[in-house]
Parts: structure tokens; sequence; C-alpha cells
């Protein structure tokens, strides 16, 4: 049985491999700053949206400078700001009922992780409306036009933005299950600085860090690369007390976080750690 079952995986996963270059993936147009939103928004002629964020942001303000946009161009707009940890199929009910409610016409995730998947939830749910969510479980299961999707990422760039999937918890079970479609990719993603300078100093390290793990992370995958834990050891026994340089919270002149230039140095030796080599001082 297990052989059986080995075999499917590997020919579902051929075969979805093979369909990939026709398979209706969307490359999101970038936006560089947040109040190019409200731009879209009068330039596609919506005059409503839904704001997806969660509490800790909603408290930061972080919204507040687009949402203010949307006000001057006189796009009506409703935020949802409840979003928990591991977004529920109740999160996604409530933030649709408020869409339906302010007569939305686009969808605008601001922060990252949880909201994108309540985002996602909700578009989905928005394109197929007599469907639950746990009906579209899979991949490819929504197949329908959705509403207007914007990201707007706190998170260095990550790329979780960008993806398909949403990862919805039944209320009742706890039970997750994810949903995987094209359509769930947003249309516009705004990689504004400013945004994430705006969260404290030790998130914006963090997250930081995580825009240079997915960056290693897809570098190898793209490469066919297999990093083998021996390896790295070899690597780490090299230099085994040289730790990545202490990220500082003091600013630059220019307005830029300082500890920006340890993240830059850290990718070096990173590097250095995957090749099993010794990085140069000073890198």
């Amino acid at each position: 049985m297990n052989f059986l079952r080995s075999c499917f995986c590997r020919s579902y996963q051929t075969g979805f491999r093979a369909a990939l270059p026709v398979l209706p993936y969307r490359e999101p147009t970038i936006l560089h700053v947040t109040a190019e939103v409200a731009d879209v928004c009068k330039e596609k002629g919506i005059s409503s949206v839904l704001v997806v964020t969660d509490p800790g942001i909603a408290e930061l303000g972080l919204p507040d400078p687009m949402v203010a946009h949307l006000k001057e161009s006189g796009v009506a707009r409703a935020v949802y700001a409840y979003t928990v940890a591991n977004p529920t199929v109740s999160n996604v009910e409530a933030a649709r009922q408020m869409y339906l409610d302010a007569g939305c016409q686009a969808i605008i995730g601001f922060a990252a992780g949880r909201p994108w998947t309540a985002r996602r939830g909700v578009a989905a749910r928005i394109a197929k409306p007599k469907q639950s969510l746990s009906k579209m479980r899979g991949v490819l299961k929504v197949l329908a036009k959705t509403p207007l999707i914007i990201a707007v990422p706190t998170t260095a760039g990550t790329g979780s933005e960008v993806t398909l999937a949403a990862v919805i918890t039944d209320d009742a079970t706890h039970y997750k299950y994810p949903i995987n479609d094209f359509c769930l990719i947003p249309s516009y993603a705004v990689h504004d600085w400013k945004v994430t300078q705006g969260l404290p100093a030790p998130i914006t390290a963090q997250t930081g860090m995580d825009a240079l793990t997915h960056a290693v992370e897809g570098v190898h995958r793209a490469l066919h690369v297999q990093v083998h834990p021996p390896a790295v050891r070899r690597g780490r026994q090299a230099h085994p007390r040289q730790p990545l340089p202490r990220l500082r919270e003091r600013r630059r002149p220019g307005g830029a976080p300082e500890h920006a230039a340890g993240i830059v140095q850290g990718r070096h030796r990173v590097h250095a750690e995957l090749r099993g080599v010794r990085p140069r001082r000073g890198a």
C-alpha cells in the first residue's frame, strides 16, 4: 500500500510540475508606497474596500496612513482587525459578512501571516458564496473570479504576500486544512519599507531574518541543491564561536534602521555556513 501511495504521489507531483508552465499563475504588480493603493482603487472604479489585519498591527496604527489616503480619495473602508493567530472559519465568516454589509469591492490584507490566510479565505467565500470553506479544501477547488486583492506586507518581503495557500482552522474540531488556488494570489503587492520600519525594532530584525531564510531556501530549491547536515556541521566547526553581528536599534541619519546592516552581514555568514567555508573577516 505504501508503495502504491508513493507511486501515486510521485506521479501527481510530476504531472503538476509538467503543467506549471500553463497554469494561471499571476505575478502581482508591485507598488512602492501605501498611498498608491488609493490610486489603484480610483483607477479600478472601486468605492469601498475591506482591510483585513490583526489586533497588534491595528494597535500600532500601521494601517492608518493608508486608510487616510483612502479617505482622502473618497474610498470607503471597513477594517476587520480581529484575526487570531491561527485564522478560523468564524474569522473568515465574520470578515466576509463585514465585506458584504459595507458593499466592498476589494480586499486589502495588511500585515503578514494570519491576515493573509483570512484574506484568502474571504476572497474564496466571496467567489463561491454557496460553498463552505471545507468544500474548497485541497488544490484548485476555488477556480472562480475573486474580488481585487491587494497585499501590504509588514515582513520585509518574505514572499508570504504572493503565495496561493490559505490554512484554515475549524473552530469545533481544531482541524487545519489548506486551500490552494491561483486565484487567491493578489493582483497588487505593496513593498513599502516604511511599513516595516513602523514595527518595534526587534520585530523588524526578526522579519528581516525571516526574509533571509526564505531567500536562502528559495536559492537552494531553485538550484536543486540539498544541504546535508554533516556539511553544515563541518562549516560550524570551522568557526564555532562566530555569532551573527548584534542587531542594534539605533537609526542612521537617513531614517533606515541600522540593524538592517547586520542582516546583510548575517546573510554572508549564512551562505558561508551552507557552503561549509569560513567567512571572510568583516563580512
